[in-house]
């Protein structure tokens, strides 16, 4: 019994283990039910979240493609705009450097502006006295004209012995040699029959200072009052005129003292100058009147006698003819052509000249050859012509 009841005991401890143990892994299995569905939706989630990843990453790849070529776009338009930028920067220094060119232009207006208020009460004064000074030189002007009248009434007169003070005072003054009047007619027309008077008698005339009369001067007289007895005119130097060789005659002193110095001769044109010799004078020299000159050099002689010389044989270059170019001349009328054209035989002639020549024969009038009746303008030539018959 007791051996059973012990038994008895064990084999309810081992039902209530395997109680126990059915118990436990009844509910193992339903936690492993519970885990496998837990896993099953976990990766059910798991694969939608890596599809979800997948749209997002291909979306977001798309808007990293989008942010890219913005982002180049916006460094193009970045890179307009540093050029506009630059651009404007330039015009805006150029508009910078113009306005401070303008300011600085208006305070030099400004200024002459207020010099010109300044000046403007003396410019009057000016324009007052040349008003004055015009009408002053209208007076000279009148009375100028009544003394040619009167002058070329004096000058008729056939015998000048007969002058008196005022003839010969109107041709000093024409001669511009006045000045020397009272002692002319002192020394030498008092003394001297006026046929004879020679520059050697006039050279002795002195003036009040004790100064003889130049061999310019007296060379000018003599020439003067024997032109006067041939022609009954006076010969009177041109002021203002070009120093050109074939006008010689006409120089003034200054004139042919610029001459010699513009030749480089300078010591001989201070003996010009001292001597106060004009043109006149200077191309009917002789060679004894060199002697009267005060050269210290014989050298100075020869130069001086070598360029007279030149001066007096001196003729103005002809003109040459200038000759028209062979291109506008036709071959059969040797004339400047009108209407140039062109033949087959590759020459140029006057249309009415080829035509009429073709008429008779079909050989080129200067190859030979036969050719056709086809003319062609020729334009260039044309226009050659045109402007050699304009000018």
């Amino acid at each position: 019994n007791n051996n059973n009841n012990n038994s008895n005991s064990a084999e309810a401890q081992s039902l209530a283990n395997l109680d126990r143990s059915y118990s436990i892994l009844k509910s193992c299995s339903e936690r492993k039910f519970q885990v496998s569905e837990v896993l099953s939706e976990m990766n059910n989630t798991i694969d939608k979240s890596i599809e979800t990843i997948k749209v997002k990453f291909e979306d977001s790849q798309e808007l990293f493609q989008q942010s890219t070529q913005k982002l180049e776009e916006a460094e193009i338009r970045s890179q307009n705009h540093h050029q506009k930028i630059d651009e404007l920067i330039n015009e805006l220094i150029e508009l910078m450097i113009k306005t401070t060119l303008i300011e600085s232009a208006r305070d030099v207006a400004k200024k002459e502006f207020e010099k010109s208020k300044r000046y403007n009460y003396s410019l009057q004064t000016i324009l007052a006295n040349a008003n004055q000074t015009m009408d002053k030189i209208q007076e000279i002007r009148n009375e100028n004209a009544k003394f040619i009248r009167e002058w070329n009434e004096h000058i008729s007169k056939p015998d000048l012995k007969t002058w008196g003070d005022r003839e010969w005072r109107g041709f000093l003054e024409l001669l511009q040699l006045d000045h020397w009047l009272v002692h002319f007619k002192s020394q030498v027309l008092n003394e001297i029959n006026l046929a004879d008077v020679r520059p050697v008698h006039l050279m002795q005339v002195t003036d009040q200072k004790g100064e003889k009369m130049t061999f310019g001067e007296a060379k000018y007289i003599c020439l003067a009052i024997e032109q006067l007895q041939q022609t009954k005119t006076i010969p009177v130097m041109v002021h203002d005129i070009d120093l050109d060789e074939k006008n010689a005659h006409l120089w003034t002193r200054e004139n042919v003292f610029s001459y010699f110095k513009k030749e480089g001769v300078h010591d001989i044109s201070i003996v010009v100058q001292n001597s106060k010799i004009n043109g006149l004078v200077l191309m009917k020299m002789e060679e004894h009147d060199i002697e009267k000159l005060q050269f210290k050099r014989i050298s100075q002689i020869n130069c001086f006698l070598n360029m007279l010389r030149s001066l007096q044989n001196f003729q103005p270059p002809k003109k040459k003819s200038i000759e028209p170019p062979l291109i506008i001349i036709c071959p059969l009328s040797n004339r400047i052509m009108r209407d140039p054209v062109v033949a087959q035989d590759g020459h140029i002639y006057e249309r009415t000249e080829i035509e009429n020549y073709l008429k008779s024969t079909q050989t080129s009038p200067i190859t030979g050859k036969s050719i056709g009746n086809m003319l062609i303008p020729c334009i260039a030539v044309y226009r050659l012509c045109q402007d050699w018959t304009k000018n």
